[in-house]
């Protein structure tokens, strides 16, 4: 890792210095890696801007220009979110889109303080929220401080309710099963490694959450396990084992990673019922039966 680049840190802020001259636009802030410190030079630079109402593309991009910037793709709307990605400054040479990648969602103001307000009472654990929510939690303020203050302070409480709602999307995990047939059938690399990396990524959302932390994306795994107080011992190096060991000793781990998962679970995350953990538990270690000729009883 490279040492933060404040020159991210001064294009994030005239982006926003832009499209704070549209009444409209109540706050923005900075993002991401650059915003927790850890950007290098593959980061992109992110943004978000909230809006009092459904932002144009016109007004979009005349931000954009006004600050400088080339426009590069204007996205549709998707869930909560508007998006632009643009470039900022270019090359020696001033070569197009030659310069650092910026990535602007565009927000309502009333989806986050929704999404805030719901918190304590009826969290809303949808990717793109909790993406959000991860976001603000790390923000850099650049329009409207005092308001990404306040949120900054809400997301951070993480409620036990939240936890709660996370863990019930992510702690099923069935079919496990699965990988002795992948095996069996010579799918030794690509569709096993996808099988267990699947169940990896349930067993990270359930632990981040167990910890009362947002997730980050997988591209720094290591601030992952690092936010994971409570988590099974030896958690990095048993996690990255999974991708090395034979096929067998993998599964022997992955499932002592699930079971202890399960096991903070119960300790840690008020309100949920035991007897659904373990029907979790049951689920996990299903094995489905395996015929090679007809059934000695048949229908």
């Amino acid at each position: 890792m490279t040492e933060p680049a404040p020159w991210r840190h001064e294009i994030a802020q005239s982006l926003a210095d832009a499209f704070a001259t549209n009444p409209a636009v109540d706050a923005a802030f900075l993002g991401g890696s650059t915003a927790r410190g850890q950007d290098d030079r593959y980061s992109d630079i992110e943004i978000a801007v909230f809006w009092d109402r459904d932002p144009t593309r016109a007004e979009r991009a005349q931000a954009i220009r006004a600050a400088g910037g080339e426009l590069h793709l204007q996205y549709e709307p998707e869930g909560i979110y508007w998006e632009d990605g643009i470039f900022a400054g270019h090359d020696g040479a001033g070569t197009p889109q030659s310069g650092e990648f910026v990535e602007i969602s565009h927000i309502r103001t009333t989806e986050i303080e929704r999404t805030l307000g719901r918190l304590s009472t009826d969290p809303d654990s949808d990717d793109d929220v909790l993406n959000l929510l991860s976001g603000i939690a790390d923000a850099v303020p650049l329009h409207g401080i005092d308001r990404v203050e306040s949120w900054r302070a809400l997301a951070r409480s993480y409620p036990d309710e939240l936890a709660r709602a996370v863990v019930l999307r992510h702690g099923q995990i069935e079919f496990f099963w699965r990988w002795e047939m992948l095996v069996a059938r010579g799918n030794h690399s690509g569709p096993l490694h996808a099988h267990f990396w699947n169940i990896q990524q349930h067993v990270l959302q359930t632990l981040l959450a167990t910890n009362r932390r947002y997730p980050l994306g997988y591209k720094f795994l290591d601030t992952i396990f690092e936010r994971c107080a409570l988590a099974p011992d030896r958690l990095a190096e048993r996690f990255e084992s999974v991708s090395t060991l034979p096929p067998d000793g993998a599964a022997r781990e992955l499932q002592a990673l699930v079971y202890v998962s399960y096991d903070l679970v119960e300790r840690h995350v008020p309100g949920i019922d035991p007897a659904l953990v373990q029907q979790w538990r049951t689920w996990f270690a299903y094995e489905r039966p395996r015929w090679d000729r007809r059934p000695d009883r048949p229908m």
